[in-house]
């Protein structure tokens, strides 16, 4: 239970979509590094230069791969400063409720008229 005059606020976000964008993009790209070498090692290429296709699809698979980590950062910054921005309590004019007892119904109704005016 809480003190009286506070509320639990909880806040979510789906990075699920972004993290699985560079996930795959870097197996891609390793993928394709794995195959230039074994492609280049089945024509007989000099073998000092059939790793190069290896070393560079891992190694730009790794930097895909690291570049989701700041997105992450990003994400969680922003939610913890929507969540100070609640806590002070700072809400814009034009989103306050009206001063005064209202209830719902009135809260509502002062909503639907304010909408309705030209």
């Amino acid at each position: 239970a809480l003190e009286e005059g506070y509320c639990l606020v909880g806040l979510e976000a789906s990075l699920r979509r972004e993290r699985s964008s560079h996930i795959a993009l870097g197996s891609i790209v390793s993928s394709a590094g794995i195959a230039g070498t074994v492609i280049l090692a089945a024509l007989g290429a000099i073998w000092a230069v059939a790793p190069l296709p290896l070393l560079a699809g891992l190694a730009l698979g790794y930097g895909s791969f690291r570049s989701y980590r700041p997105i992450a950062e990003r994400t969680k910054l922003g939610l913890e400063r929507v969540l100070d921005h609640l806590e002070r309590g700072e809400v814009k004019p034009a989103h306050r409720l009206p001063e005064g007892g209202y209830r719902v119904w009135e809260a509502l109704a002062h909503e639907v008229r304010k909408a309705l005016k030209p």
